[in-house]
């Protein structure tokens, strides 16, 4: 009996180690950097940061200069928006950051103004989401395409388009 003890122990400390590591990686805002999409030039670089969390998601985003400075854009709401997607315009003039798969926020560059924020489609508790998929700006900005999806993306409406303000003369 003596010797069932140590290895029950054993076997309750490695266990405990593994949901800690999991606990770890999950809430404590590991990786830091979630997301960072270079623009088409290379010059600018759009980051979603995680930040240390009982209850994630808790992300900003940020605009960097590669080798320089950064701006902090916003922080997101805890426990409720996440960004896993970032779209350029090809001359690297605005960003535009995807959060909760449906709200676009887009924003001019060098600056960091926040141009339109654009909700895609409505997010409905309880009901199945949607979320965007394949994302194009046009050039200047003012031109979003997408397709919305079931989660997993194996379900998707035809291309859809929308307007955004005309950002071109405020960057």
């Amino acid at each position: 009996m003596s010797r069932s003890r140590p290895r029950a122990g054993l076997t309750l400390f490695a266990a405990l180690l593994t949901l800690a590591a999991g606990c770890t990686r999950g809430n404590f805002g590991l990786p830091q950097v979630a997301l960072a999409v270079d623009s088409p030039d290379g010059g600018y670089r759009a980051t979603v940061r995680n930040h240390i969390s009982l209850d994630p998601p808790r992300q900003s985003l940020w605009l960097e200069q590669v080798g320089g400075g950064k701006i902090w854009l916003r922080n997101l709401a805890e426990d409720q928006d996440g960004c896993d997607q970032a779209i350029w315009t090809s001359d690297g003039r605005h960003v535009a950051f995807v959060v909760q798969g449906l709200e676009v926020l887009l924003y001019s560059v060098p600056d960091g103004d926040l141009v339109q924020r654009t909700e895609l489609a409505p997010h409905t508790p309880g009901s199945p989401s949607l979320r965007a998929f394949d994302l194009r700006l046009s050039e200047d900005g003012s031109v979003l395409t997408f397709r919305l999806c079931s989660p997993r993306g194996d379900t998707c409406a035809e291309t859809s388009r929308v307007a955004l303000a005309a950002p071109s003369g405020l960057g």
